[in-house]
């Protein structure tokens, strides 16, 4: 047995083999199993937080090429094994992998406006380009052949993925909470202090506009100039309050 506990059989060193495509692509298959659970994960744990809407419509972007991209591999993994008449679309093999690679690229952009702590994987050397734009009849097999190689080459990316999402799920979700329920307190208490501080310039100024004269005047003026910075200070703390639990 290797280490994620599959049975390798003696021949499987032979890439054509059928046993050794059908083992090679359940270890994928779990990889992406177990990446996809943080990614459901992450979306369910991204409500808790404010302005999230973003991150979380990357994750499910990044989980639907996911998804995609294993349906590819299985096809060709199936075409492999059967010898089939019907491989995939060679040509747009490519465009899966773009897709998941923009995926990761697009996660991370939205993850740094929260923080820059935790960094994806980035899967772009694994994107073949220009391999599929002009391929020969008798070039099928071994582009089909090499397509399932790279499903061996991301493993490790993929668990790399996973580790850093299941980090992200366990520490980085509780710290941003943290984070942002500490900034709203203190906005509350900024907001708090404000509205204090407004009544009390309130009934300092309605005893001081009984009083006449230029002194009396310039102190007034003093007290509406409080009055007016302590209002400020209390709006824009309650809207910063707004803009953060806002989705």
């Amino acid at each position: 047995d290797n280490n994620d506990g599959y049975r390798v059989h003696p021949f499987q060193r032979d890439p054509r083999n059928p046993v050794a495509i059908e083992e090679s692509y359940k270890r994928l298959e779990s990889r992406v199993t177990g990446l996809e659970k943080e990614l459901d994960d992450l979306i369910s744990d991204c409500r808790k937080l404010g302005r999230s809407f973003a991150l979380s419509d990357a994750t499910r972007t990044l989980r639907v090429a996911l998804d995609e991209l294993r349906a590819m591999f299985s096809e060709n993994a199936i075409f492999l094994r059967t010898q089939g008449m019907h491989p995939i679309d060679l040509r747009g093999a490519a465009w899966y992998f773009e897709q998941l690679a923009d995926g990761c690229d697009k996660f991370q952009e939205r993850l740094n406006e929260f923080t820059d702590t935790y960094r994806a994987t980035s899967l772009d050397e694994h994107v073949p380009h220009d391999l599929f734009k002009s391929i020969e009849p008798h070039q099928i097999e071994s582009i089909s052949l090499y397509i399932h190689d790279l499903s061996g080459e991301m493993e490790n990316d993929l668990k790399d993925l996973t580790d850093a999402f299941r980090l992200f799920n366990t520490h980085g979700i509780p710290s941003l909470q943290y984070e942002e329920q500490r900034e709203t307190d203190i906005l509350i208490s900024v907001s708090t202090v404000g509205s204090l501080l407004s009544a009390v310039t309130v009934t300092a100024l309605q005893i001081s506009l009984a009083d006449n004269g230029s002194l009396a005047s310039i102190v007034n003026s003093f007290w509406f100039a409080s009055l007016v910075f302590s209002i400020g200070a209390a709006l824009n703390s309650l809207l910063s309050v707004i803009w953060k639990r806002t989705p």
